[in-house]
């Protein structure tokens, strides 16, 4: 049935508020958060499989998959107002329990910054005392991005892509190439599109 499928009952039990007494607000922003880490979890489950796509040579896929991630992102930005339909005074009252957790120290969001291609050491540092996500993040960081894999994808149709962070000019001027014959490269040209404009 739909609700064994979905684990309905599961999933309704999931959201525990802290506040005593009782803050009507704090079950919105749970249900908020925990929504954002589900999306998260699509969003790296396609992010690896546009990878998987892009490396076996199928540009098509990758697209799909990126816009699709591309969506789920905009629909996250816009998720973010309901936080809006809470007052101040409202989220104070449960503020307290929180401490000293931040969104900050959500795992899959700093896995969705290494799927996209931000390396930096200090995304591992910050869980350096959370055993399991360190060991997550340092699987994503050893798996390539998306800007990897596309680049690589570059690269074995014939641009000049240096390897690293080095050789920004040489570059741009492959990635110019997509663009001023967009039609000659059509399926590259229009993930690079996806990519840049996050689908």
């Amino acid at each position: 049935s739909y609700r064994d499928y979905l684990k309905v009952d599961e999933v309704l039990r999931l959201q525990v508020p802290l506040a005593s007494p009782p803050v009507h607000d704090e079950l919105l922003f749970i249900i908020i958060h925990q929504a954002y880490e589900l999306w998260f979890k699509e969003i790296l489950h396609d992010a690896d499989a546009a990878v998987a796509a892009m490396e076996a040579d199928d540009p098509r896929t990758a697209l799909h998959l990126v816009r699709r991630s591309g969506l789920i992102q905009k629909h996250l930005v816009a998720q973010i107002h309901l936080m809006e339909a809470m007052t101040p005074m409202d989220f104070l009252r449960f503020r307290e329990k929180l401490k000293p957790a931040s969104g900050f120290q959500s795992v899959q969001f700093r896995e969705v910054e290494v799927a996209l291609g931000v390396r930096n050491r200090e995304i591992l540092n910050a869980f350096e005392g959370d055993a399991e996500a360190t060991r997550q993040l340092s699987l994503r960081w050893n798996r390539p991005s998306l800007r990897d894999a596309f680049l690589a994808l570059l690269r074995r149709h014939g641009f000049h892509i240096p390897d690293g962070d080095g050789g920004k000019a040489e570059r741009v001027q492959s990635l110019l190439r997509l663009y001023l014959e967009p039609h000659r490269y059509w399926d590259l040209y229009q993930l690079a599109e996806a990519l840049l404009l996050g689908g």
